[in-house]
């Protein structure tokens, strides 16, 4: 899983740093978010952060 492995490894894959990502899940999930059966939150964050970085969109 991307999020226990080497730390650099989450920073290469996504462009910020674990603890960026997991504050980013749990901002999502404060707002009222939460996983599914088939996606998990952590998946929905990964997918909204690479779908943002294609398309060009600002952050």
């Amino acid at each position: 899983m991307l999020i226990e492995g080497h730390p650099e490894r989450i920073k290469t894959q996504l462009g910020m740093r674990c603890h960026v990502f997991l504050n980013l899940v749990d901002e999502l999930r404060r707002v009222g978010l939460s996983g599914s059966r088939h996606v998990s939150l952590e998946q929905l964050a990964i997918f909204k952060f690479l779908y943002t970085a294609v398309a060009g969109l600002s952050v």
